[in-house]
């Protein structure tokens, strides 16, 4: 996946900490009144997407966070992706 913002995707903790972290800057910056600030991260602690996330700051002034691309997994069936399956030695007797 080449768009590591896509909102499609799954928020993982480190997403839901940032976006938090992020929330509370805003609100000691004066962005957010209490009340709001709770929400969001309330929001933000049980939010279900990357799209969920950054919904919760786009009309704040903070920087946007720096989501981690997905971790892409080999797969054993693919020679070039498993080595293991590379090379297959058959010893007849």
């Amino acid at each position: 996946m080449d768009n590591p913002y896509a909102a499609h995707l799954r928020a993982t903790d480190l997403d839901r900490t940032k976006i938090a972290s992020l929330i509370d800057r805003a609100y000691a910056e004066g962005q957010l009144n209490s009340l709001e600030h709770d929400e969001r991260v309330s929001a933000a602690m049980t939010a279900a997407t990357r799209g969920d996330l950054l919904e919760l700051i786009k009309d704040l002034q903070v920087e946007r966070p720096e989501f981690s691309a997905p971790e892409k997994k080999a797969n054993p069936l693919i020679p070039s992706q498993n080595p293991a399956t590379g090379l297959i030695v058959v010893i007849v007797a």
